[in-house]
Order: C-alpha cells, then sequence, then structure tokens
C-alpha cells in the first residue's frame, strides 16, 4: 500500500506536534531530564564553551605553526654558522701544520 504525499505531509505534521510530549515522557520515565526545563540552559552553555574551546584550540595551533617556522629559521641559522666554524677550524689547522712543517 503505497502512502501519498498528503498523507505523509500529515504524519509529518502529526508527529512534529507530539514529539516533545514523547521526548518528555521518555526522559521523565528513564530519569534522565538533561535537555528539558532549566537543563536546557545548561545545554546550551556546553554548547558555547564548546565553540569558544575550539577556537582557542585554533589559537594554539597558530601559535605552534609560529614556533615552528622560528625553530626552522634557527636551525638553518645555526647549520650555516656550524659550516662557518668547521671551515674556520679547519683554516686554523691547515695553517698551523703549515707553519710547523716549515
Amino acid at each position: 500500500m503505497a502512502i501519498g504525499e498528503n498523507e505523509l505531509e500529515r504524519i509529518g505534521e502529526y508527529v512534529e506536534s507530539r514529539l516533545p510530549t514523547w521526548l518528555e515522557k521518555i526522559s521523565h520515565e528513564s530519569g534522565q531530564r538533561w535537555l528539558f526545563g532549566a537543563d536546557r540552559a545548561l545545554f546550551e552553555r556546553v554548547v558555547r564553551i564548546e565553540k569558544r574551546m575550539d577556537e582557542r584550540f585554533e589559537q594554539f595551533e597558530r601559535r605552534f605553526e609560529q614556533f615552528d617556522k622560528r625553530f626552522e629559521d634557527m636551525n638553518k641559522r645555526f647549520t650555516s654558522t656550524q659550516w662557518l666554524i668547521g671551515v674556520m677550524v679547519t683554516l686554523f689547522m691547515a695553517l698551523n701544520t703549515a707553519i710547523h712543517v716549515l
């Protein structure tokens, strides 16, 4: 038996009008009234806090990315300095050897 579009609309309206009452009854019977009444404000606050925490984590990610860039720059400078010191020590040792041999 096929249900027409009009019947589906009527069923949807019926369910939509009764759904809050059904949910209230189910939550009351199960002892979980966390989404109804005064607890709804608490639920909304938790959602807002989660959003704020997401923003804070994004800020921390940006800061860590900046630290990574700084460390990469420092590593490049350190590598250059290390090569320069190596070349200078080699030249000094070569000069010292040349002086002792002559």
